[in-house]
C-alpha cells in the first residue's frame, strides 16, 4: 500500500441540521475535533474532507485553507463519485471513508481496520454492515481501485447518497471483511452521531468533559451510561 488517505464527506447543507460540521464547542467546529483526532494515526498520507460546490461550502474550505487541511469540492448528492473523484485526485491506493456526523469516532477502531485491511487482500474492511459498535464509529476502508469499480457499477440514487450500500448489499461478491466490536463496546444501540439539535449537546457536553482528545469508545460509552 502506496497511500492511504482519510476522505471525510462534509457539507454546509445537511437536511435535519444545517451547518452542523461547523457548529462550535470551545471555538473549535466539530469537523477540526474530528480532524485532530485522525492526526494520531500515523499511517495515514493525507486527511481530505470531501465537500460540495454548494457556496454554502465556501465556509467549510475557507476555514481549512487557514489551517493547511486538504479538500476536495465535488457533487453535493453524489457522494460516491465525490468521495471516488477526491480519492483519485490525491492519488490514494486505500481510501478511509468517514463522515462528518460521527466527530468522536475513535482512531483506535479506524487503527484495527487498517490492520486487517493490510493483513490481506480485501477490497473493502468495514465495521458499518453489520450493526456491533455504537453508531458514530463507523469506518469503512476501500482500494481506490475497487471504489473506482464501484463507483461505476453503482447507478441508483441510493447508492451514490451511502458510500458503502453497494457494498453491503452485494458483499458476497467481493473480496470483503467485516469486523465487530468487542464486547466491552458492543452497544449498537446507542449513537454519538450528530443529526440533530440535542446529539449536539450531548457531543458538546462530552467534548468539554473530557478535554483532551481522542477519547475511546469505551469512555464515551461509560460518559453516557453514567448520566
Amino acid at each position: 500500500m502506496k497511500k492511504l488517505i482519510v476522505t471525510i464527506e462534509a457539507r454546509m447543507n445537511s437536511s435535519r441540521l444545517p451547518g452542523k460540521v461547523m457548529m462550535e464547542v470551545s471555538n473549535k467546529p466539530l469537523l477540526i475535533y474530528l480532524i485532530e483526532n485522525l492526526k494520531t494515526i500515523s499511517v495515514l498520507d493525507d486527511i481530505v474532507v470531501a465537500t460540495t460546490t454548494n457556496t454554502k461550502d465556501d465556509k467549510i474550505c475557507n476555514h481549512l485553507e487557514k489551517l493547511n487541511i486538504s479538500y476536495f469540492r465535488g457533487d453535493e448528492f453524489d457522494v460516491l463519485g465525490r468521495v471516488t473523484k477526491a480519492s483519485i485526485k490525491f492519488k490514494a491506493d486505500g481510501v478511509i471513508q468517514l463522515t462528518a456526523d460521527n466527530p468522536l469516532i475513535d482512531p483506535e477502531i479506524i487503527k484495527k481496520g487498517i490492520n486487517f485491511f493490510f493483513e490481506s487482500d480485501f477490497d473493502c474492511v468495514s465495521n458499518t454492515f453489520t450493526r456491533s459498535y455504537p453508531s458514530g464509529m463507523d469506518v469503512s476502508i476501500f482500494k481506490r481501485s475497487f471504489l473506482e469499480f464501484v463507483s461505476k457499477k453503482a447507478k441508483k440514487e441510493k447508492y451514490r447518497e451511502h458510500v458503502p450500500l453497494y457494498v453491503k448489499e452485494n458483499k458476497n461478491k467481493f473480496k470483503i471483511f467485516e469486523f465487530f466490536a468487542e464486547k466491552k463496546v458492543y452497544r449498537p444501540d446507542i449513537s454519538f452521531t450528530v443529526d440533530e439539535e440535542s446529539e449536539f449537546e450531548t457531543i458538546k457536553k462530552i467534548i468539554e468533559h473530557f478535554k483532551s482528545k481522542p477519547i475511546s469508545c469505551k469512555d464515551l460509552i461509560n460518559f453516557i451510561e453514567d448520566k
